[in-house]
């Protein structure tokens, strides 16, 4: 009759042959390292053979390090990501108290998209700043002081428009701001 076993000596699974009319404990030889042991016949679960849990003909692959690579690089990218937007969210208020003089950039266009030509363009809190829109629509202050500014839209037939706006420093153009001024008389809030 033949059962596996644990070799205590190799730690080896063993398949291991006793006559069949043996009963109790029996004493039986490695294959691998030669070293007897006791072996418990009558006890069901160490003697009968298990049923493979894969079909011997399915072959399996060495574990790879890629999985548990890539689960680190996504937590070290998650982490990095954290840590800019927590240094760039805390910059702003820095960068707004830096006060140099930067370019500001934007155009001007009506509810329906179509640029306004002429349009008058000034700073709040720096009358001194003008600037009129081109036939696109497009304005620029080559000498706005960085952070943050409100400035002030007015265009015959349209309602004034003020809108506060941040200026980075060192001449940054993040995007090219774009202002719509809606027909009538007032004014009217933008942030």
């Amino acid at each position: 009759m033949k059962g596996k076993a644990h070799c205590p000596h190799c730690n080896h699974k063993v398949v291991v042959e006793v006559p069949d009319e043996a009963r109790g404990e029996q004493i039986v030889a490695c294959p691998q390292c030669g070293v007897q042991f006791k072996v418990n016949v009558d006890e069901p679960y160490s003697w009968e053979e298990e049923a493979p849990l894969i079909h011997p003909s399915v072959r399996l692959k060495s574990r790879s390090m890629k999985p548990p690579v890539a689960g680190l690089l996504l937590i070290i990218i998650f982490l990095l990501g954290v840590v800019i937007s927590g240094v760039l969210f805390f910059s702003l208020d820095v960068v707004g108290s830096v006060h140099m003089e930067s370019q500001f950039r934007g155009t001007v266009v009506d509810e329906e998209g179509t640029a306004l030509a002429g349009v008058t363009v000034t700073v709040t809190d720096h009358p001194e700043l003008m600037a009129v829109t081109d036939a696109e629509g497009r304005f620029s202050f080559p000498n706005i002081t960085s952070g943050r500014q409100e400035l002030q839209f007015t265009g015959e037939g349209y309602k004034t428009l003020k809108a506060k706006v941040f200026v980075f420093p060192w001449n940054m153009s993040i995007v090219q701001e774009r202002f719509v001024l809606e027909e009538g008389q007032g004014t009217e809030q933008y942030k």
